[in-house]
């Protein structure tokens, strides 16, 4: 690889460094909006306590979106107390004295990244009307009355960020691909596609452990994408998703140890029974396999 092929790659982006990044393009009224979504206002108390309108305050709340490629204002409040611009509300009890069930954890700690019941229930193999249960649940233990305030003791309570075992599981057989360069993954559909399941493939492919990858923890597999190509791959997924077909995307990575690879990614969303993208499924490989797998598969 050239030097300049090598100065085209800026370092691995941490979540954390993308969240900066993401809050830099925010103006200072986005902030503030942003911040009292956290606490759990409406968009009429938003406005009364910035001194401007309804309106103006619903034009804020769909900038934030979509800077932040986000769904719900229950998204906006878990980003905010992510990104330290909003403290989380306090619960009106010691949460130490509180006790959940697993399923109710699970269940907070997915509304916590700002799922609809609808999105858990399908997460957690239950029904909608078992979810509404577990929120209800929730709400009487914890001594609050929104979502929004879910959000909060769910960060109070180190359940955000925490996913159930039971949603995204990994792949079948992994155990035979340990030892490939390939990678099978799930992740969200997000601009940092944030990983929730990564093989061990993953080690021999680019360089890296799972679990650097998973959640972004350590860094963003976004960051790993060449520069050129990121809005390339963001397009080609996010057309497959919206025709609900199998996505192929040829694209570069820079790997650990700094080499450039050229690899073959293909996907598949995973939908809920109301047609909305639940998360993304798939395997990414060294192009440079594809003619050897080609050979051995005819022979």
């Amino acid at each position: 690889m050239t030097a300049a092929h090598s100065s085209l790659y800026s370092k691995p982006v941490s979540h954390a460094v993308a969240t900066r990044q993401a809050e830099e393009h925010l103006t200072e009224r986005e902030r503030q909006t942003l911040s009292l979504i956290a606490e759990g206002l409406s968009n009429k108390l938003i406005a009364r306590r910035l001194g401007i309108s309804d309106g103006t305050v619903k034009i804020h709340v769909r900038h934030l979106l979509g800077k932040l490629n986000l769904g719900s204002r229950q998204a906006l409040a878990a980003w905010a107390l992510q990104a330290g611009l909003s403290r989380a509300a306090r619960v009106p009890r010691y949460l130490d004295e509180v006790s959940l069930t697993e399923r109710e954890a699970q269940t907070l700690a997915l509304i916590a990244d700002g799922h609809s019941n609808r999105v858990i229930a399908d997460r957690l193999g239950i029904s909608d009307a078992t979810v509404k249960t577990y929120v209800s649940h929730l709400l009487l233990k914890l001594e609050v009355h929104s979502r929004l305030e879910l959000v909060s003791a769910a960060h109070q309570l180190g359940l955000a960020g925490h996913h159930p075992r039971d949603a995204f599981s990994p792949p079948p057989l992994d155990t035979l691909m340990q030892a490939l360069p390939v990678m099978l993954y799930r992740c969200h559909n997000n601009r940092l596609w944030s990983m929730e399941y990564v093989s061990p493939g993953c080690l021999n492919l680019i360089g890296y452990q799972p679990e650097h990858l998973v959640a972004d923890q350590r860094l963003a597999y976004n960051s790993l994408i060449h520069p050129d190509d990121r809005e390339l791959v963001w397009r080609a997924v996010q057309s497959g998703l919206r025709r609900h077909l199998p996505i192929s995307v040829e694209y570069r990575v820079r790997c650990l140890d700094g080499q450039e690879k050229t690899v073959q990614e293909h996907a598949c969303g995973v939908y809920s029974a109301s047609g909305e993208v639940l998360g993304i499924e798939g395997l990414i490989v060294e192009k440079l396999l594809q003619p050897a797998l080609s050979a051995g598969s005819t022979a």
